[in-house]
């Protein structure tokens, strides 16, 4: 038993600590890894697993014929009667303490199923994953027929007939052997009834490993100067590493590359992962057709082989966007209905290759209040990108149920995901605008029973034709002049309801004025519609410090929202020492008016001194890159000042600002580089003297 939990524990353990160590990680890939739209109770799953041992399976075709069940209601019977015997045996300590403790861990063998019972967004149940990892099932199985066999033997031995002992037990021995070489047989045949079909063929993924033997072998001749292109459902696939196949580039299902124009590029798409077919028109003229066949009588895989001076239909973006590795050359963005999602397509061309594996890129869709939308796409193998390829990447956005119609901006922000660090683009900035993207009305209006709505409000109807669903909690604490985004969800009851909503501030009931991120008035919604309305609220700069309520009015009830702390901001309108003085002003409003550098044997503290010269309406982010001798970025930070703490929309004139920044030592650095942009598309602010920044050599007490 000791061993048994001890190796046990030894197993799981790395997987606690890494899970102990970086919960983002682990959590985020247990979310990927399951099915949240296919979640079951923890109930239904128990009932599940149970009935997959001898009544239904697995229904998914690639680990089992669907629905059969793990044993025949035979076996499933007698594997019940095993149960208990080792029960009855263990109950009267019968036997040594080794046979008890033998019956014993057969009777803790199904427990071996609770990782997959507890995986309610799996594909419970999933018996070949779960089942198939113990194989002390089968000793209870045994033990039943042991005990069956025994009793049947005792029977024979004590029955009076003219036949011997010796005459009945061959006869039960033949009985038996005639039953195992039916029962093989049986389940032999449908077996490899099964192993045959071509559904398996392709969900085993017998394709990729053809395809691997046909590079392998080498393909469709001289692959001098080309650049091969393998697709794979998982990129890196150990299907097709196993093979001796010459280097690939992996692609997923949602990216392609055109390779540099003096190359070829040989494009490998299995059945299991195809081309989009928007790719399609592109790649057939280069169709190779000489290849295995699978099962169905189709080749096992596509491929289809391209000069790199092929050219490919782009649109040119509204939008110049580039940065050290790439540049945008065009977008195709598609009308998404609220509540859906499709692809976006963007095309870039390589220039550098990357210096991360996992160069990401972060899409975002945004209103006037915020994003609205963040979404990113898996990306390995960045850093053996080939200058001059284009890529073809297609990036997913969900358009979250209840967004308004509207024209959104697009955002895309590239970060090497490993080192969490972001690239700015030419020109300021890490966010970049590529193109904007058009919300329809929605193509159908669900429950609003189903939504997910952090905040619910209760028969709440405070105008006539709408109703309050809930909203999103309001923040706790504010500053004095500070602004804050409302979202609150509603349902149209009727054609072009009334205006829903005024909001009140305070005791004394001073009404907030909004500024909507989106103009889409309720005299535009129509029956059943569910909106989802954002709107950011402005505070008095000059409110004292307390708790103050935020209630929601409409001509037919008033709404508590909760309430806000806010605090008082403690100002400083002396100048603090520094080391060395900048004087450098950007936007003829935000001064750098000096800095102070720290250097130790672990750590590169940089303190920043700014001062407001004149009243701030927006949140700027301050950007201090690291230099080396060639001016190359060698690493940076992006922040709004003092970590969020101090949003420059939040100065008074004349007040100093202390903003601090730590880097690891690195004696590459000679010079930093300072400034500000906003972050919702980039745009620097620029210097009274020219040029959006300040630089500070590290050898100078000037900048």
């Amino acid at each position: 038993m000791a061993l048994f939990i001890g190796v046990m524990l030894l197993t799981i353990a790395p997987m606690v600590v890494y899970a102990i160590q970086k919960p983002d990680i682990f959590f985020g890939r247990l979310a990927e890894v399951t099915r949240p739209e296919d979640a079951v109770t923890l109930w239904e799953s128990v009932v599940l697993h149970a009935r997959m041992f001898f009544i239904a399976g697995d229904p998914y075709v690639r680990y089992n014929i669907p629905a059969r069940p793990y044993f025949t209601l035979p076996e499933g019977i007698i594997l019940m009667l095993g149960v208990g015997v080792c029960l009855y045996r263990i109950a009267r300590g019968r036997g040594d303490a080794a046979a008890r403790t033998g019956y014993l861990l057969a009777l803790l063998s199904p427990l071996m199923i609770v990782p997959s019972v507890i995986s309610v967004s799996g594909l419970p149940p999933s018996h070949m994953r779960s089942l198939g990892m113990i194989p002390l099932i089968f000793v209870l199985l045994g033990v039943g027929v042991e005990w069956l066999t025994s009793r049947v033997r005792e029977r024979m031995t004590a029955s009076p007939d003219s036949l011997s002992v010796l005459e009945r037990r061959q006869g039960g021995e033949v009985a038996l052997i005639l039953v195992l070489l039916i029962g093989g047989l049986s389940v032999g045949t449908l077996y490899f009834d099964w192993a045959t079909r071509a559904d398996v063929y392709y969900e085993t993924d017998a394709d990729l490993s053809a395809a691997a033997r046909w590079l392998a072998a080498g393909a469709d001749g001289d692959l001098t100067d080309t650049v091969i292109y393998l697709a794979a459902r998982d990129k890196g696939h150990p299907t097709a590493m196993i093979e001796a196949i010459p280097p690939v580039r992996w692609i997923g299902t949602d990216t392609l590359f055109r390779a540099p124009p003096t190359m070829d590029g040989l494009y490998v798409f299995p059945r299991s992962a195809p081309p989009v077919e928007e790719w399609r028109a592109w790649l057939e003229p280069g169709r190779i057709t000489d290849l295995p066949l699978a099962p169905d009588g189709r080749t096992a895989f596509e491929a289809f082989r391209l000069s790199g001076a092929t050219m490919l239909p782009i649109q040119a973006p509204s939008e110049t966007v580039r940065n050290p590795y790439m540049t945008l050359l065009g977008i195709d963005a598609p009308p998404i209905p609220s509540g859906e999602a499709d692809w976006v397509t963007t095309f870039w061309q390589v220039d550098a290759v990357p210096p991360f594996a996992d160069f990401t890129p972060l899409i975002s869709l945004e209103d006037e209040a915020g994003e609205v939308f963040r979404g990113d796409a898996y990306m390995t193998e960045t850093d053996r990108w080939l200058p001059g390829e284009v890529m073809v990447l297609r990036l997913r956005v969900s358009v979250p149920i209840g967004t308004p119609p509207a024209r959104y901006a697009l955002s895309i922000r590239w970060i090497g995901r490993a080192s969490d660090q972001f690239v700015n683009t030419i020109g300021g900035g890490v966010s970049a605008r590529v193109g904007t993207l058009l919300v329809a009305r929605a193509l159908a209006f669900p429950d609003p029973a189903t939504l997910d709505i952090p905040v619910r409000c209760a028969d709440c109807t405070v105008n006539e034709g709408v109703a309050l669903l809930g909203w999103n909690p309001l923040p706790t604490t504010l500053r004095p002049g500070a602004g804050f985004v409302l979202t609150t969800v509603w349902h149209a009851l009727r054609d072009q309801p009334q205006n829903p909503i005024s909001l009140l501030f305070g005791t004394d009931d001073a009404p907030l004025l909004p500024h909507y991120a989106v103009d889409y008035r309720p005299n535009r919604w129509t029956r059943g519609e569910i909106m989802m309305v954002r709107a950011r609220y402005q505070i008095p700069s000059t409110l004292q410090s307390g708790s103050y309520e935020i209630r929601l009015q409409g001509r037919d009830a008033v709404i508590s929202l909760g309430s806000v702390s806010v605090e008082g901001i403690a100002r400083r309108y002396d100048a603090p020492p520094v080391d060395g003085r900048s004087e450098v002003v950007f936007g003829n409003a935000i001064a750098l008016y000096g800095y102070t550098l720290e250097h130790s044997a672990d750590a590169f503290h940089v303190a920043l001194v700014w001062r407001a010269d004149a009243p701030i309406d927006r949140d700027y982010s301050v950007f201090v890159h690291r230099l080396d001798t060639e001016g190359n970025i060698i690493d940076q930070r992006d922040a709004q000042p003092a970590n969020g703490a101090t949003p420059t929309s939040l100065w008074l004139p004349g007040e100093y600002i202390i903003d601090n920044y730590t880097f690891s030592p690195d004696d590459r650095v000679i010079a930093l580089r300072i400034g500000l942009y906003t972050p919702d598309d980039g745009q620097r602010l620029r210097v009274d003297m020219g040029g959006d920044f300040a630089l500070i050599p590290l050898d100078s007490a000037s900048p």
